[in-house]
């Protein structure tokens, strides 16, 4: 995988012949992702105790095919803000990776304290929205849907916490990396 794991890699893909392992956050899901020390081998990953491996090509820029075991997957990704946007039959994920063994910039758990926007992984049109106005969220727990290209994606609390902002309402447009909700 060229683009999107080099990016992914950074300074971690080192020559030596071992293996990375980075954590990845989907839509506030973190899943392991054990990528190899060359772009011949499959990518592992775990998600909860599910472990799988993917045969991954580049096909073209941003544009990915994967084969995981009999199942094949085509990929498109996107840099967006400090991590990706992908998409996957139709479905966009908002994606963050990070290296385990480096401190986060932001130092301590930051993502998991405080304020906490939640911001739109593309333009679209918001479809329906779940929570209201000191709503205690749990992490995963559907907060809006948005519909972009007629698909609708789901949008999670990457976080427990209590909605303490809502900037948008059914039918608000929103671009990419707009904030939509802010949860405390």
């Amino acid at each position: 995988m060229a683009t999107g794991t080099s990016i992914a890699r950074g300074k971690t893909a080192a020559a030596n012949g071992r293996s990375t392992k980075l954590i990845a956050t989907l839509n506030g899901r973190e899943c392991l992702l054990e990528l190899p020390p060359n772009s011949s081998s499959p990518v592992a990953f775990a998600v909860d105790s599910l472990r799988l491996q993917a045969d991954v090509q580049e096909v073209e820029a941003g544009l990915y095919s994967l084969l995981i075991g009999t199942r094949s997957v085509e990929a498109k990704i996107e840099a967006s803000g400090e991590g990706f946007v992908v998409r996957v039959n139709g479905r966009y994920y908002d994606v963050a990776v990070r290296d385990p063994r480096q401190r986060s910039r932001h130092s301590g758990h930051r993502t998991s304290e405080g304020p906490l926007a939640v911001t739109s992984p593309m333009p679209g049109k918001v479809v329906r929205v779940m929570a209201r106005m000191g709503d205690r969220v749990g992490a995963g727990t559907g907060l809006l849907v948005v519909e972009a290209m007629k698909m609708q994606n789901e949008i999670r609390a990457p976080k427990d916490g209590v909605v303490a902002a809502l900037h948008v309402a059914v039918g608000s447009s929103v671009r990419a990396g707009e904030t939509m909700i802010v949860v405390e």
